[in-house]
């Protein structure tokens, strides 16, 4: 992902960590992991516990239109 798209993605140093980042760098980190992590457990909470199918292709084909249908749900609500 780095090479091809360019993204850098630095991980999130625990409190004990020898070598500290800049405050700033910090706050840059967390408010990226934040806008990461909303949107997937808003789609999780909605997620049953059990998907039913027979198959790989078919619960690939839910998982998308949930996926869709949460995304049309979200712009109808936040526009």
């Amino acid at each position: 992902m780095c090479k091809c798209d360019k993204i850098m993605l630095p991980p999130i140093r625990k409190s004990n960590f020898k070598r500290k980042d800049f405050p700033f760098e910090t706050a840059y980190k967390r408010m990226i992991c934040k806008q990461i992590e909303n949107p997937f457990t808003q789609i999780t909470d909605l997620l049953p516990t059990h998907i039913h199918a027979t198959n790989i292709e078919f619960f690939l084909l839910k998982i998308f239109l949930f996926v869709l249908s949460f995304m049309i749900g979200y712009n109808l609500i936040y526009i």
